[in-house]
């Protein structure tokens, strides 16, 4: 590397250093510091920017299609296990007194029904409908 000084350039008392390295020609003069050629450098490009972006937007998409699809995972499990527990609760009923209903619970519309199996049993079966899904428990217990 090789450097000239200069004496005279256009700002008073200043020295110019034109430094030669690999054909790369840099410019330091008194006025010009390290400082300030830092800050020169510092920031991002616009095509940086809208990389970054894309790419926050992607992983957003991601994790808001996954969270969507959990919750609605989630929903439909909930459904479920409120009609199983309607169900089992027709049958413990139906053991205590069997008899063949019909009604409806909140959201859910339910039917018993009771058959004699002729070998000393009884079937009771609960079935619950709501929300194009259905849940049909059966029980067998023994005559009374």
């Amino acid at each position: 590397m090789k450097a000239t000084h200069y004496k005279g350039s256009n700002i008073k008392g200043s020295n110019k250093l034109i430094v030669t390295s690999n054909k790369l020609k840099t410019k330091y003069s008194s006025l010009v510091t390290r400082h300030s050629l830092l800050y020169a450098c510092i920031g991002f490009t616009l095509l940086e920017v809208m990389i970054a972006l894309a790419i926050v937007g992607a992983v957003s998409i991601v994790i808001i299609h996954t969270v969507n699809y959990h919750a609605e995972v989630s929903y439909e499990h909930t459904i479920k296990t409120r009609m199983v527990l309607l169900a089992r609760e027709k049958i413990t009923n139906m053991e205590i007194k069997p008899r063949r209903e019909k009604g409806t619970y909140n959201d859910f519309f339910y039917e018993t029904i009771v058959s004699d199996r002729g070998d000393g049993t009884v079937e009771l079966k609960a079935i619950v409908k709501g929300y194009n899904k259905e849940v049909v428990l059966s029980e067998i217990a023994i005559k009374k």
